[in-house]
């Protein structure tokens, strides 16, 4: 389940959840991805929940709640 907002540039947003990387006893990972300017490398955010937790809050989160966890998020390795 994916979710699509706007931020302050007006760069139009995808995030969603990814499990952790393989070996990682850690949560799920929230994804960016930014729909209107491809180029744009990719952003993850690091939660200490399960995966259905975080899928949850993205569904709930308001735009602003999820301009914070960008804000958060680091680039894509």
């Amino acid at each position: 389940m994916s979710r699509t907002f706007q931020d302050d540039d007006l760069l139009l947003w995808e995030a969603y959840t990814a499990a952790p990387r393989a070996g990682e006893g850690r949560g799920a990972r929230i994804m960016f991805h930014c729909l209107s300017d491809r180029d744009r490398r990719a952003r993850v955010a690091e939660r200490d929940e399960e995966r259905t937790v975080v899928e949850k809050r993205i569904h709930s989160a308001t735009d602003d709640d999820l301009l914070v966890l960008l804000q958060q998020s680091e680039p894509l390795a």
